[in-house]
C-alpha cells in the first residue's frame, strides 16, 4: 500500500499474505468483524485502521503484543489487527464520559515542577516559561488539563491515581506526596517506568480517596525528564492522546506515537528491569518482597455445548487426553486462570487473564489422525488471546474449539507449552475473568545505590 491509499476489507475478504505499507497514511477499513489474517507490516505514526464492525463504545481493553494489538469487548470476545512491532509504534484508543475510552498520562493538581526561578505549581505553569531538565532548562511548549470523575468512568480501577509517599524513591525523593495518573512514568536510569509497576500499598498505592481530580501534562519541545516534587518524571509525550485534554487543539499538532517512549527517554517495562527497583523501593520501608503461593496445576477440562463436564482420561509427558463422546461438536477448554501482574506482582507487565499456551492439538478417530493447527492460523477466536510465535498460542479460561464434522467417538490430545502460575486459591474459570489492576528518581544529590540508579 501506498502512502495515502485505502485497503478495505469485508467480512469474505481472505487475506493470509503479508500487507506491506509503503510510506505512511495509510487506512485500512474493517467493515465486519473479520480481521486481516496476514501480518501488517511498515506500520507508522501516521496509519491508521477503522473497525466498522466493532463499537467504540464496546471496546473495554487492548494489549499489544508481539503480534499485534488485541482489542477486549464487553461481551468477552477478542479481535487481533496483526499490527508487526506494534508495541514499537503505539496505538491510540481513548475513552471519555461520552462512551470515548480515555488513556491517562498527567501529573495532578497542585504538583510542583521544578524551574530556574524555584518550583511552581502545574497548574500555573504557562507557555514560554523555562523548566528544569537534566539538560538545562527548556520553554513549555503546551500545558494540557483535564477534570476525570472516576467512578463515571467504564474502567473506574484503571483511573485511580498512583499516590508516591515522600521519601518513597529516595531521601526526599519526592519531597512531599507526589500524585501521578497510572501510566505515567518515572525516570530510573534514563529509562522509563509506569507508576503502575511500582504500586506496593505501602510507600506507594493506588489513592482511592481522590474520585475527582483535575490533571496536567507539560509539554517540551522535545520529551525530556523533568522533576515533580523532587522526583525525575517525564515531559508529555504525544501517543495519539492529547484530544482528551480539556484545552486540546482543534487539530492535532505533530503527533508522534511512540508507546515505547521516545529516543530520549525509552520505555522498559521488562521483570529484568522493573523487579530490582521494586525490590529496593520496599527495602526502604523496611520490608521485603513477599512470595506469593502459586500453583502450576491448571486444572484442564472440557466443557460441551449443552454443559457436559469432560475430565482427562489420562495426563502425561505427551498432553492431557480426553474422550470426546458421539456428536459433540466442539467444546471448551477450561481452566484456572491468571493474571501475571496480579497473581506475581505489578513489575510484570502483562495484564492478561491466562489461562493455558497451547502447542499442539490432534483429534483421533476411526478415519484417522486430526491436527486441529487453525488456532494458530487464525487471528481472532473466542477464548484466545492472540498468537504468540508458530505453535503457541495461550487461551483466556475458557477457550472455543471446534472438533470437525466427524461426529464418531474420538480422542483429543492437547499438550500444553506453558501453564500459569495461579493463585493457590484460583479455582477453574467458567470464563474470562477481568483483570483489575492492583495495579525518581533522583534530584542530582542522591547517594544511595537506588538513587545513583535513578540518575539520567
Amino acid at each position: 500500500m501506498s502512502s495515502g491509499g485505502t485497503l478495505i476489507f469485508n467480512d469474505n475478504t481472505t487475506n493470509r499474505g503479508i500487507i506491506e505499507l509503503d510510506g505512511n497514511g495509510a487506512t485500512i477499513v474493517v467493515n465486519g468483524t473479520q480481521m486481516p489474517a496476514g501480518p501488517i507490516t511498515g506500520w507508522s505514526a501516521n496509519d491508521k485502521i477503522i473497525l466498522k464492525g466493532i463499537p467504540r463504545s464496546s471496546i473495554v481493553r487492548a494489549y499489544v503484543g508481539t503480534a499485534g494489538v488485541t482489542f477486549y469487548t464487553k461481551d468477552g470476545n477478542s479481535y487481533t489487527v496483526p499490527i508487526i512491532a506494534a508495541s514499537s509504534k503505539g496505538y491510540s484508543i481513548t475513552q471519555d464520559e461520552n462512551g470515548n475510552a480515555v488513556f491517562l498520562t498527567c501529573f495532578a493538581e497542585g504538583t510542583l515542577i521544578r524551574t530556574p526561578m524555584g518550583e511552581v505549581a502545574v497548574e500555573r505553569l504557562c507557555e514560554g516559561q523555562l523548566v528544569d531538565t537534566p539538560k538545562g532548562p527548556m520553554p513549555v511548549k503546551w500545558i494540557g488539563h483535564r477534570t476525570l470523575e472516576v467512578l463515571k468512568q467504564p474502567e473506574p480501577e484503571d483511573c485511580w491515581l498512583v499516590r508516591i509517599r515522600k521519601d518513597a524513591l529516595g531521601d526526599n525523593i519526592p519531597a512531599r506526596d507526589l500524585l501521578v495518573t497510572q501510566e505515567h512514568c518515572m525516570v530510573f536510569d534514563g529509562q522509563l517506568v509506569p507508576a503502575r509497576m511500582l504500586v506496593n500499598d505501602q510507600s506507594i498505592y493506588l489513592d482511592r480517596s481522590l474520585t475527582q481530580y483535575r490533571y496536567f501534562h507539560v509539554e517540551l519541545d522535545q520529551h525530556e525528564a523533568i522533576w515533580a516534587e523532587g522526583a525525575l518524571t517525564e515531559s508529555y509525550l504525544d501517543t495519539g492522546n492529547r484530544e482528551q485534554f480539556a484545552n486540546a487543539p482543534l487539530t492535532i499538532l505533530s503527533p508522534q506515537f511512540c508507546a515505547s517512549g521516545s529516543s530520549t527517554l525509552p520505555l522498559e517495562t521488562s521483570r529484568d528491569f522493573v523487579e530490582p527497583i521494586y525490590e529496593a523501593l520496599l527495602a526502604r520501608i523496611g520490608r521485603s518482597m513477599e512470595k506469593p503461593v502459586l500453583s502450576h496445576d491448571p486444572k484442564l477440562h472440557l466443557c460441551t455445548e449443552d454443559g457436559r463436564v469432560i475430565q482427562p482420561a489420562r495426563v502425561g509427558p505427551a498432553g492431557y487426553v480426553f474422550m470426546i463422546p458421539d456428536s459433540v461438536a466442539s467444546v471448551r477448554l477450561m481452566s484456572k486462570t491468571g493474571c501475571p501482574s496480579a497473581v506475581i506482582g505489578p513489575y510484570v507487565d502483562d495484564r492478561r487473564e491466562l489461562g493455558v499456551a497451547v502447542e499442539e492439538i490432534s483429534l483421533f478417530s476411526t478415519s484417522g489422525m486430526q491436527a486441529l493447527d487453525t488456532i494458530f492460523d487464525t487471528p481472532v477466536i473466542e477464548g484466545w488471546h492472540a498468537p504468540e510465535g508458530a505453535r503457541h498460542r495461550w487461551t483466556n479460561g475458557a477457550a472455543h474449539l471446534a472438533l470437525g464434522a466427524d461426529r464418531t467417538q474420538r480422542v483429543l490430545n492437547i499438550r500444553l507449552a506453558a501453564v500459569g502460575p495461579y493463585a493457590e486459591t484460583a479455582t477453574a474459570s467458567s470464563g474470562p475473568v477481568p483483570s483489575a489492576i492492583t495495579c525518581a528518581n533522583e534530584n542530582a544529590r542522591g547517594t544511595t545505590a537506588l538513587q545513583r540508579r535513578m540518575s539520567v
